[in-house]
């Protein structure tokens, strides 16, 4: 699995795992604080961008012209 820019492993958010130990908070926190936005190149449901923290997120939902899935993108399977 490759690093991302701060050189941090990248997280699956999508790995049912993290929730069902109840973990995710946690996870959240780092991510927020050591690399709130990450790329995830290998998850069961394909590669995704990872944006955790709520500023972000905003800019990301607010702007579809720029973060657009309309050349493809992902469904997250029903766990």
């Amino acid at each position: 699995m490759a690093a991302t820019l701060t050189g941090m492993t990248p997280i699956d958010v999508s790995n049912p795992d993290l929730y069902q130990s109840d973990t995710w908070q946690e996870t959240f926190a780092r991510l927020r604080a050591e690399d709130p936005v990450q790329y995830v190149p290998e998850s069961p449901d394909g590669p995704y961008w990872s944006v955790v923290k709520y500023k972000d997120i905003m800019t990301v939902e607010l702007d579809a012209k720029t973060y657009s899935s309309e050349l493809g993108g992902i469904t997250i399977r029903d766990i």
